[in-house]
Order: C-alpha cells, then sequence, then structure tokens
C-alpha cells in the first residue's frame, strides 16, 4: 500500500512540475496549424464542445479556456486534475470575418495523441464533434522524407 502510495504521489509532482509546459514527458509534444472556413467564436465552439466530449478523460479533467473578442482570439484547453498543465490545447485567431488560424498542442500521450489532435482537427474544420479521426492521413513521401 506505501508503495502505491508513493507511486501515486511521485507522479502527481512530476504532473505540477510540468504546468507551463504541453510537453512534459522529454518534450515529445505534437502539434498541428491549420486555417479553417469559420470565424474565430464558431470556432472556439467547435474545439471546446469536442475537447468536453471526448478528451476531458474520465479523471476528473477539465476543459477551459474562452474568447477574446478585442483580440479576436479563443483558446480551450483540457486541463490536468493534478495541475494546471494543458493535456490538449486549441489557440484560435481570426484571420477575417469568415476563416480563423487554429494551433493544436497535445501531449501525445493516452487520449491526448495522434488520433486525438486529428480527431480535434476534424472536429474544428467539419463542424461535428468526433472523438475518432475519419478522414485518410496523407502517406509519406520517402522523397521529402515525411
Amino acid at each position: 500500500m506505501l508503495k502505491k502510495l508513493a507511486a501515486v504521489a511521485a507522479m502527481a509532482v512530476g504532473l505540477a512540475g510540468c504546468a507551463t509546459d504541453i510537453a512534459p514527458l522529454g518534450g515529445r509534444a505534437i502539434t498541428d496549424s491549420f486555417e479553417v472556413a469559420v470565424d474565430y467564436q464558431e470556432a472556439w465552439r467547435r474545439a471546446d464542445e469536442q475537447m468536453r466530449q471526448c478528451l476531458r478523460g474520465e479523471n476528473g479533467h477539465s476543459v477551459r479556456g474562452g474568447v477574446d473578442d478585442t483580440a479576436r482570439t479563443a483558446v480551450a484547453e483540457v486541463i490536468t486534475r493534478f495541475s494546471s498543465s494543458p493535456l490538449v490545447q486549441a489557440d484560435i485567431q481570426a484571420r477575417d470575418g469568415k476563416r480563423s488560424a487554429v494551433s493544436l498542442a497535445a501531449w501525445n500521450v493516452g487520449v491526448w495523441n495522434e488520433e486525438g489532435l486529428a480527431a480535434l482537427r476534424e472536429s474544428i474544420e467539419f463542424g461535428t464533434p468526433t472523438c475518432r479521426a475519419y478522414m485518410p492521413k496523407p502517406k509519406a513521401d520517402p522523397k521529402r522524407g515525411r
């Protein structure tokens, strides 16, 4: 019992120490950036809804963020219950009245991985919250190293 308690305490301390970085665990964060054909407020609503339905997890993590109409930006993020560190984050900025730039970042652990990030992107792009990515991924091009 004491060993289990020590392990849980060590994990909590480790997560709390990463409160300023989306990429704990050796900097393995994954990112994605794209433009979407909706205003920044709608892009935020889509990100917030998908995070609440799919990325909050069952461990008491929370979703926070909001819209800054003066700066024409928005942020949505899932916050670990152990600290204020985001597990996944969407930063959104208005390009004009009909387009927004979106930058996503995630821990690359658990549901906050490439599949989760792809589903978040599709939810923002298509306006329907989905917990799984359905669009095919581009094939790697050996000439370009991707």
